[in-house]
Formats: C-alpha cells, sequence, structure tokens
C-alpha cells in the first residue's frame, strides 16, 4: 500500500503531463477506448432489440379510437401513456428459465410481450376510466375498464358470462381460446346489482421453464354485468421464485445499507459535521459559494423532478381535484429542493474546506472557473484529462460486463437501448444533465474529498499520514462501490467489484489534481450514459435535445474558451489560485468568544421588574383554574374499549396453549412473536360519521375489531427450505386472552384438496355457524373466488349479512355492508373473518376531502424541520466560536440517547413481528438496528445541541420565587390543556377516541410511558424553547417587529399541532386558538422567564397521564403513568433550577 503513495507522489512531480508526447498518447488512448466500448457495447450488455413501430402519440390516437368504437370509459376524458415493462417475469426467465437469451427469445415470440404502452383514460372525480394495452409494434394487447361498484349492469349467470367473453375474445380480439384451457372462475355482485365474473385461462404448453414445468401464460377475460370489461395477459411467477429472488435481493441491499451507515456516520456526520466544526474553529470554512452551488444542483433535482410531471398521471387518483395532483408534485418538489439543498451544501463545504487545508498544492476549488484561473494551463490540463479519461472509463467498464457476462456466468438483467419514456417529459434533455450533475459534484466531494481529505489531515495530526490515505483509500473504493450494490445484479458484490477499479482512478486523479478533473469525468460519464437513449432515437425533433446535451456535457469547454477570450492568452495558474496561498482572514485567537449582546435599549432590563404585573399574575392564575374546569368538564374520563388483561408474555403462552388445543404441534425450528393490533382505522371512521356513536359502540367485536394480540409463528432456520418457510400460524387472541381466530398460511405449492365450488361451500358454511354463529341460509353469498394453485385449488367465499348490520339509512345514501369472508386452502378453512365493507364512494369522498388538507399539513410540516436544522447549524457556529455550553450538550446527549436505546430495545418484539422468511435474519437484524440507531442519535445529538446553545443564548431576566415560577407555570399549563380540550371536543368529531395501546407490545410495559415521556418533554421543551429564543432575538426582546414576530409565532405553533388534527376546522379552532394562547403566554410571561417553560410542558404532559391511571388498558399502564409523573416531576425541577442558576448568573454579567 506504501508503493499507492509513492506513485502518487511520483505522479505529482508532473514530469510526464508536461510533455506533449503525454497528452498524444492520452489521446490516442481515449480514442481507442471509445472505439473499444462502441464495438462491443452490445456483446459486453445484455441488450434487446425491440420491434418498436408505435410511438407516444400513436399509441395515445388508437386508444382514443378503440374507446370511442367499443364504448370504454367516460364520453370526455385525459390521456396519459407510459411504456412499461413486466420486470418480475423478465428476472425470472433470466434468473431461471434460460437467461437473457431466452428473453430475447420471449420478446420474438407471440405468447407474452413483457413490454408494452399503456395508454390510461382517465377523468377528475371519475372512478370509470380504462387502461389500453399495446405492443411495442402496435397491436392491441389488452385493456382494463374499471366500472363504479355501485353502477347497475345486469345479472349473468356464470354460463352466460362465459359464452359472452369467450365469443367477444375470439371474434372480436382473435385470441386462439383452443390453446388455453380454464383453470379459474369468480363471481362478485356488487353494491350497485351488478354480477361481475372473472375467468382465468391459461396454456398447457409451451411453459416458460420447461424443465421444472413453471411458469405459465395466462389470459384473464372480466365480464362487467354484459359487457367484456377487461382482457389481459400475464405470466403466473411461481412463488418459491419470489422469495428467491427476495432471498438474492436481500443481500444487495444489506451490502449497499452497510455502505450508507458508512457513508452517514463517517463521512457526513464525521467529515463534513465534525470535520468542518474544527475548520470553523479556525476560520477555515468558505459557506457562501457551497450554498450557492448546492442551491444551484438541488434546484436541477427539483426541475428534474417537475420533469417527469406528464408521467405522474398514470399515478393519479381521480378523486383528488386535478390541481391537488399538480399541488401534490409541487410540495414534493420543494421538499425535494430543501433537502437536497441541506445535503449538498454539507458536503460541498465539507470537501472544498477539508481539501483546501489537506493538500495545499491543488488548486482552490472556488477559483477554477474564474477567469483568471479557468485560463490557466493547469485548469486546462484537468479539464481536458477529465474528458479523455472517459474513454478509459467506457473501455473498462465494457471490458469488464464482457468479461463476467461470457466467462464468469455474473447476470444483469437486459435493458433497451431507448425507452420511449424518456421523450414523455417536458424537456428530455434535462434529466440527463440533472442527475449527472449532481452525480458528479456530490459523489466526488463526499464519496471522494471528504474521506480521502479527511484522513489526511488525520495523520497529519496523529502522524503516518501515508498510511492514513491509503487506509481511506482502500475504504472509499469498497464503500463507493458497495453503496452502488442494490442495483439488480448477481452475485451480489457484483457492482462492488466492478466499481472497485474506477474508484481508485477517481481517488489518484483527485489525490493528485484535486476535484475539477473527477467531477468533469464523473459528469460527463454519466451524462453518456443517461443520455443514449436520446441519441438512438429517430422521433422527430430529437435533435434539439441531443443539441442540448452536448451544448451542457461541453459547459466545462466554454467555460475555458470565454476565460481565454477574457483574459487574452493561456497562461501559468496563478500562485493565488492554489491552496497554499490561502489563510484565514482572522486568525483563530481573533475569534470573538462573548456570549452576543441582545438587548438593545438600556433601560429595558430596568423595566423587566414591572413588566410582569400584580394584575397579569392573577390573570394567568385565573385562567390556569378556568383551563382546569374545561380540561375536567371536556376531557375524555371514560373509555369505550376494553383494556388489554393480558401482557405480551402472557399472550406467547396462551397462543401456545391454543395451538397444543387444535392439535397443531410445531417443532422447535418454529420461533413465536407478538403484536398488538387494535386502531382507529377508515372502517371505524365510516361507522362513526355515517351511523353515530352508538353504532359503532354496538358493532364493536363483531364487525369492528377491538385491541388484540396476534402471535405469528414462522421459521427463520436457513437449513430449512425456502417454500416451507412461507407457511405460517397467526394466532388472533381477543383483548382478554379468549381465541379469536387461528389463520394458516400455506405455501403456494402445498398439496391440498381440488374441490369444486359446491364442494368447497360445504366446507365454508360450516365455519360460518362455527366462528360466528350465524346461519348461512341468513346470509347472501356476494363472491365466490377461485384460485388454483399447482398442487390444490384454493376457494374465498364472501357474504353479506344484512340481519345483523346496523346503518340502514343515511343522508347520503352511503350505507355499506355487513361482510364475512371465508378463505379456504384446499379443504381446510384457513381464514374466516367479518368486517364492513366501505363504499366506494365514501372512500373517494374521504380522500378528496383531506387532500387538500393533508397537503396543508405538508407544508406546515416543513416550518418546525427548517426551524429545527436553523437551530442545529446555529448551535454548530456557535460552538466553533465558544457560545455554547458543551456540558449540557454531553448531560443531554448521554441522557437522550440512553434513553433511545432503552426504548429500541424495549420495543423490540414489534420489530421482530414483521421480519420476513424469506431474508436472512443476520441482514433484517443489521437494517433494523442501523436504521433506529441512526435516527434515535441523530435525534438526541440534534436536541442536545440545541439545549448547548439555548444554554448561552438567552437573555439576562429577572427572577421570580419558586413558588411564583411554580404557580404560574402549571396555571400556564393547564390553561393550555384546558384550552385545547375545549377546543377539540367543540370540533366535528370525525373518529372514535381509542386509548393508547402502545406500551402493551414492550418486554416491559410498566416502563415504556416513562421513556415516551421522557423523549416528548425533552423534544417539546428544547422546540419551544428555541421558538422563544429566536423570538427574542427577531423582535430585539419585543421592542421591534411584533407584527412579524407575532405572526410568524402564530403560523409556527399551527404547524406544530397540525400533524395531529384531521380537519380544517380542528386546524382553524384547535390550532389557531392553541396559537394565539402560546402568543399571550410569550406576551404575558415566557419572554421574561424562560423557565417557566419547563414546568409548562411537565404540566401538560403530567396531565396526559391522567387518562392512563384512570383506565388502565393494558398491564403495566397504571404503574407506568405513575412512574412518568414521578419521572416529570424531577426532570422539571431540575431543568427549572438549570435555567434559574443561568438566569442569576447572567443577569450579573
Amino acid at each position: 500500500m506504501f508503493q499507492v503513495a509513492k506513485r502518487i507522489q511520483f505522479v505529482r512531480n508532473k514530469i510526464l503531463t508536461r510533455k506533449p508526447i503525454f497528452w498524444l498518447i492520452f489521446l490516442l488512448l481515449s480514442i481507442g477506448g471509445i472505439l473499444f466500448a462502441v464495438r462491443y457495447f452490445g456483446q459486453a450488455f445484455p441488450l434487446v432489440n425491440l420491434d418498436l413501430r408505435m410511438n407516444r402519440q400513436q399509441a395515445m390516437d388508437k386508444a382514443r379510437q378503440l374507446a370511442k368504437e367499443n364504448g370504454w370509459g367516460t364520453p370526455q376524458f385525459r390521456q396519459a401513456a407510459s411504456f412499461q415493462l413486466d420486470s418480475t417475469t423478465q428476472h425470472y426467465v433470466e434468473l431461471e428459465a434460460g437467461g437473457n437469451d431466452a428473453f430475447r427469445q420471449m420478446l420474438k415470440g407471440d405468447f407474452y410481450s413483457p413490454y408494452t404502452w399503456v395508454v390510461r383514460h382517465f377523468q377528475e372525480g371519475e372512478k370509470h376510466e380504462v387502461l389500453l394495452r399495446f405492443t411495442p409494434a402496435g397491436k392491441f394487447y389488452g385493456f382494463t375498464e374499471q366500472l363504479p361498484e355501485d353502477e347497475p349492469g345486469a345479472v349473468l349467470t356464470a354460463e352466460a358470462a362465459l359464452a359472452m367473453a369467450e365469443t367477444v375474445a375470439t371474434d372480436k380480439w382473435d385470441i386462439d381460446l383452443n390453446a388455453y384451457q380454464q383453470i379459474e372462475s369468480s363471481k362478485e355482485t356488487r353494491p350497485g346489482g351488478r354480477v361481475d365474473h372473472t375467468f382465468v385461462y391459461e396454456r398447457p404448453n409451451p411453459k416458460i421453464n420447461q424443465e421444472i414445468n413453471q411458469g405459465h401464460y395466462r389470459l384473464t377475460l372480466v365480464i362487467g354485468g354484459d359487457r367484456l370489461t377487461a382482457l389481459n395477459h400475464r405470466v403466473k411467477i411461481p412463488e418459491e421464485f419470489d422469495l428467491r429472488y427476495k432471498e438474492m435481493r436481500s443481500a444487495n441491499d444489506t451490502i449497499a445499507f452497510v455502505a450508507n451507515i458508512v457513508m452517514v456516520l463517517i463521512y457526513i456526520l464525521g467529515g463534513c459535521v465534525i470535520g468542518s466544526f474544527f475548520l470553523l474553529r479556525q476560520d477555515w470554512i468558505i459557506w457562501k459559494p457551497a450554498l450557492y452551488l448546492g442551491i444551484f444542483v438541488a434546484a436541477l433535482q427539483a426541475l428534474a423532478q417537475l420533469n417527469q410531471l406528464p408521467l405522474s398521471w398514470m399515478g393519479y387518483d381521480t378523486a383528488l381535484p386535478a390541481s391537488s395532483h399538480i399541488l401534490q408534485q409541487l410540495i414534493g418538489t420543494v421538499g425535494t429542493f430543501i433537502i437536497f439543498t441541506v445535503l449538498m451544501t454539507l458536503s460541498f463545504m465539507g470537501a472544498e474546506s477539508l481539501s483546501r487545508k489537506a493538500f495545499p498544492r491543488h488548486l482552490q476549488l472556488w477559483q477554477i472557473w474564474s477567469p483568471e484561473v479557468a485560463s490557466s494551463t493547469a485548469v486546462v490540463g484537468r479539464t481536458i484529462g477529465g474528458y479523455l479519461l472517459l474513454g478509459l472509463m467506457l473501455a473498462f467498464v465494457v471490458g469488464f460486463y464482457f468479461i463476467n457476462s461470457r466467462l464468469l456466468g455474473w447476470w444483469s438483467p437486459s435493458e433497451v437501448l431507448f425507452n420511449p419514456d424518456v421523450l414523455a417529459v417536458y424537456f428530455p434533455w434535462l434529466s440527463s444533465i440533472a442527475v449527472s450533475l449532481q452525480a458528479g459534484f456530490w459523489e466526488e466531494c463526499l464519496f471522494r474529498a471528504v474521506p480521502l481529505a479527511g484522513a489526511a489531515l488525520l495523520g497529519k495530526r496523529f502522524g503516518h499520514r501515508r498510511l492514513w490515505i491509503v487506509a481511506a483509500f482502500i475504504l472509499q473504493a469498497i464503500v463507493f462501490g458497495a453503496g452502488h450494490a442494490n442495483y439488480p445484479a448477481q452475485p451480489a458484490y457484483a457492482r462492488l467489484i466492478e466499481l472497485i477499479v474506477p474508484s481508485c482512478l477517481f481517488a489518484s486523479v483527485y489525490l493528485v489534481y484535486g476535484l475539477l478533473p473527477v467531477v468533469v469525468l464523473h459528469y460527463v460519464y454519466d451524462v453518456v450514459l443517461i443520455a443514449l437513449p436520446l441519441f438512438v432515437s429517430n422521433t422527430a425533433g430529437i435533435w434539439f435535445n441531443q443539441m442540448m446535451v452536448i451544448l451542457l456535457v461541453l459547459i466545462p469547454i466554454w467555460i475555458l474558451i470565454y476565460a481565454r477570450f477574457r483574459m487574452g492568452s493561456w497562461h501559468p495558474a496563478p500562485e493565488a489560485a492554489f491552496n497554499r496561498a490561502w489563510s484565514p482572514t482572522k486568525p483563530p485567537a481573533a475569534i470573538e468568544t462573548n456570549r452576543p449582546e441582545i438587548t438593545t435599549d438600556s433601560n429595558h432590563l430596568a423595566d423587566q421588574a414591572n413588566e410582569i404585573k400584580t394584575s397579569s399574575r392573577w390573570l394567568i392564575l385565573g385562567v390556569g383554574v378556568i383551563g382546569l374546569f374545561l380540561w375536567f368538564f371536556f376531557g375524555q374520563f371514560q373509555n369505550p374499549i376494553p383494556a388489554f388483561e393480558i401482557n405480551g408474555s402472557e399472550a406467547l403462552v396462551k397462543a401456545k396453549e391454543t395451538l397444543k388445543s387444535q392439535q397443531i404441534d410445531l417443532g422447535q425450528s418454529w420461533q413465536a412473536t407478538r403484536l398488538n393490533q387494535g386502531g382507529v382505522g377508515q372502517t371505524d371512521r365510516f361507522v362513526w360519521q355515517q351511523g353515530g356513536k352508538e353504532v359503532h359502540q354496538q358493532m364493536l367485536d363483531n364487525y369492528l375489531d377491538l385491541p388484540r394480540w396476534v402471535v405469528r409463528y414462522a421459521q427463520f432456520d436457513p437449513e430449512i427450505e425456502l417454500t416451507e418457510r412461507a407457511e405460517e400460524y397467526l394466532v388472533h387472541l381477543k383483548y382478554d386472552g379468549t381465541l379469536d381466530k387461528i389463520v394458516h398460511q400455506l405455501p403456494e405449492a402445498r398439496d391440498g384438496a381440488t374441490l369444486s365450488e359446491e364442494e368447497a361451500r360445504e366446507v365454508a358454511h360450516p365455519a360460518l355457524v362455527q366462528r360466528f354463529q350465524l346461519d348461512p341460509n341468513q346470509l347472501e353469498e356476494i363472491s365466490a373466488d377461485l384460485q388454483k394453485r399447482p398442487n390444490r385449488r384454493d376457494w374465498t367465499f364472501t357474504f353479506r349479512d344484512h340481519a345483523n348490520y346496523l346503518i340502514q339509512e343515511t343522508a347520503d345514501g352511503l350505507i355499506g355492508e355487513a361482510r364475512i369472508t371465508v378463505r379456504l386452502a384446499g379443504d381446510e378453512v384457513v381464514d374466516a373473518y367479518r368486517y364492513v365493507h366501505v363504499p366506494e364512494k365514501w372512500k373517494r369522498w374521504e380522500r378528496e376531502n383531506n387532500s387538500l388538507l393533508d397537503m396543508v399539513k405538508t407544508s406546515l410540516g416543513l416550518l418546525p424541520i427548517l426551524v429545527t436544522l436553523a437551530g442545529f447549524i446555529l448551535a454548530i457556529v456557535s460552538w466553533s466560536r465558544g457560545n455554547f455550553s458543551v456540558p449540557i450538550f454531553i448531560k443531554f446527549s448521554i441522557l437522550l440517547s440512553v434513553v433511545f436505546i432503552f426504548d429500541s430495545a424495549n420495543g423490540w418484539a414489534t420489530t421482530k413481528y414483521f421480519f420476513n422468511t424469506s431474508e436472512p435474519l443476520t441482514n433484517q437484524f443489521l437494517f433494523a438496528l442501523g436504521q433506529s440507531l441512526i435516527q434515535g442519535l441523530s435525534a438526541s445529538l440534534g436536541l442536545a445541541l440545541i439545549a448547548g446553545l439555548l444554554k448561552r443564548w438567552r437573555q439576562p431576566q429577572t427572577s421570580l420565587s419558586n413558588l411564583q415560577a411554580g404557580l404560574l407555570g402549571i396555571a400556564i399549563g393547564l390553561a393550555a390543556v384546558g384550552l385545547t380540550t375545549c377546543l377539540t371536543k367543540l370540533s366535528p368529531s370525525l373518529a372514535p377516541f381509542w386509548p393508547d395501546f402502545s406500551g402493551v407490545s414492550t418486554y416491559f410495559p410498566f416502563v415504556a410511558s416513562p421513556i415516551a415521556v421522557i423523549s416528548r418533554y425533552f423534544a417539546m421543551t428544547v422546540t419551544l424553547a428555541l421558538t422563544i429564543v429566536g423570538l427574542d432575538y427577531f423582535t430585539a426582546s419585543w421592542l421591534r417587529r411584533r407584527v412579524l414576530g407575532s405572526i410568524g409565532l402564530v403560523v409556527l405553533v399551527v404547524a406544530m399541532i397540525s400533524s395531529g388534527v384531521d380537519s380544517f376546522a380542528k386546524l382553524g379552532w384547535v390550532g389557531g386558538g392553541t396559537a394565539l394562547f402560546c402568543l399571550a403566554a410569550y406576551i404575558l410571561a415566557l419572554r421574561f422567564h424562560l423557565s417557566l417553560l419547563p414546568i409548562i410542558v411537565g404540566t401538560i404532559l403530567s396531565l396526559d397521564q391522567v387518562q392512563p391511571i384512570m383506565f388502565d388498558p393494558y398491564p403495566g399502564a397504571r404503574p407506568g403513568a405513575v412512574l412518568s409523573l414521578i419521572v416529570l416531576i424531577l426532570l422539571t425541577c431540575y431543568i427549572v433550577q438549570g435555567i434559574r442558576y443561568q438566569e442569576k448568573e447572567i443577569s450579573t454579567v
């Protein structure tokens, strides 16, 4: 490894690069590489040639014509189109049914077309829509007409519907049904009275995988009433392949996930955040150019996202106004812009600053494209070198894929050179440029400059600089390759191996010449590959997009030419352009470390003692008493939902005993996990709003679920056959521990009976009696659905219960239905359950009503995030300037981290419940642990940072006695709770009350509440304190900009509350009322005495513990609530004393 460093030192002397022969050889090698890549590109990559004779406009024109001829859809409609690939079928064929060549043969055949044009006809506010499919050659390939469920229609017998479906398919669409066998049929009576029939056909021969008799070509015909409403081709992929593919992909995802963990912890946190922090203390940070470049790159990503708007209409929910869909895209774009701006700026700032200090011989990045520097031979050489390296990169990649596919047998999915969707966007050239520019700048800064420059500085500080650089050299190569491992490829490490050589090349060039050549190379390389479809297209007008790509990929060249004409000649780089010429404008010793002045009025402090008059204090106390009365009068002190009577451990014991009593004997390989289920869902909201409180209460525990335990039995042992691991048992226990049901999930290939419809019905009917005590003769069967498995037939029967449904009449006529479903696997009843069928119209109505509210909540939700982010940045800057309390940061970060770790460990049972049996447990454990650690530690450190900032950034304040502070803080807290409780109660209720059962699923339920309380207490206190301090500064201690400050506080408080409201009425009443109350509390008290805030928050959270004390919703809830009260009192006293001590301390300054 030391030889690498010596080689780099040799190249740095630039002996060869100054000679023309070097550039001539370099040019010839680059041209040769490009010619090699062009010559063997088609042999190296698994490309497919499509008979693409239909373009987007032709597909939409043909779809419009067919819809008009056949009366499909609504008379007026909008169109969207996309060129899509059935990637699941592709992966199955290429991995298990003959490889890439077999997939190419499938494309040439007539049995199935994985590539199709999909055209959507839709209309705002209409459920009725049509999807039409065409082959790449333009042949009609199927359609699906979605009818509203309440649309009336004919009631045909199964025989009549089958005859109609086959006649239309044969006579009108030329389907040769003689090549198929009917394997499935089902019928369903829709709420509008229409009966829909579905018939599934399968080709006996050929099969996709003839050797193991798997992979069947299927055809589906649907009769909606008395018309054909669907004709679709598909491939039935074996379940065992899906399981194997998940297992296979798990390795790819795990490699990429580990790389992302390293990126976040070492590159972003270690290099960009901590590294920038130390550089900031030495005044080595130049942040403005990094911010400008970050904004520019983020804006390009946002524009590229908006550029995809035409394709987004394929997923548009017609229940929403079209304007809402556009607004959703815009809000998503704004979110993308904010996230990318922060990430890009942080990465660019860290990479440039670290490089400037670590490598004095590099050119300064922020001066490279200034006219004086850009016209230098150094910049010209680095730029041209970046372009010439493109040929070597292309040759390597083509050669690598040629070897691994031809000699090693590695797999990469087949691709088409041209995807017509690239032309569906507004500006086809923009996507390739935006993505490539982001990758070129960001990936080279973060994955190359940060680790290498950081290692150089660490080596300088601790010794053995070359060893540090060599270690970082190896690390960056592995992390960069592993970060791209989640691409579909096999073996899982294929992309890692592929990118090691390019990573080493990029890193070597960076170490010698800096960021410019590697950014240029990365940018141009990505543009070439991403924009390639534009250059193989012969669509009319494509020349403009091709020209734009060429012009923009040569931007570095245009900059050089402009600089050359501006300066008049090429010349050596000026000494001032190198990193060694840069020095901090202010020496570290001169950096100001005093707390900034806050008060602008010298008389303000003298007047503060008289600000809170006696009348104001009595007013606050009186409002507190009123708040207590409102809370007591309007609070929820009756629990309509039964409490859990057993905990998680007892549920596991009960489930084991239940299985044993049912003669179900599971071996040692079966693992049991448990989860509590229950909560307010769409069904509860529908019954509550349409039927009212009493109806909802009466329907609980029959058609509406009460709290329950679900104990899952599954096998994760890798020695057990993967398909056998698909079998699971789910034991559902009621809140009191009695058995509700046992669900048996069987592997698809498991043997079983092949019952006829009547035989299956004879099995299902007794289940209705045994399970629900319902007479089958009193129920209406509305559907019988058959699914053919390889070795059995599965049936699903659904019944309508008129007699026991309590919603009989509503103003809008949407009453829903009580339904029972019984599922059979062979002759075994594997599941049976009751539910309320929510009308389709009501679902759409709810989505429409919530669409604007959700967008408003999303937009408002960005404000607290931005404020918190500003607090993080300000804390880091303040720390570097000495205006920060390190002891507070350490105490808070340790406490919150311990709380987080214990919370994650205590809730691990819920995490385990969702583990997949087809993926290795180790991988899933690593995913869950890594995600929770990053999220929890980030939140803990972030809150601790803000707390350390607030410790030193408070204005001098007068002191209250402990009794006065306690009474005023408690009074404000009582008033806040009373007001919000009253406003919530008076607002329209859209959902029933449901207690908090989250703690029951933990290992130690009695500590779940205290842990949650500690997290909420610190989050609320720190966030509100940051808001108050920020308002103090903005208004100069309430001396200036009061109106703007008031508006800002009100909006921010509404934003904080918005996530918990479910209607505009509550957003206005609860959010607005609470915000105005917070403003009044700030004006009267909090701007003078921050020590009141912890008391207020403690009071609010203490009142939250009254419900679990009264309800005792699960074992351990009541003692947990009592323990929470004790914790709140101790925390409040500790923090209040700390703040009051600081107030006394700084008031003497």
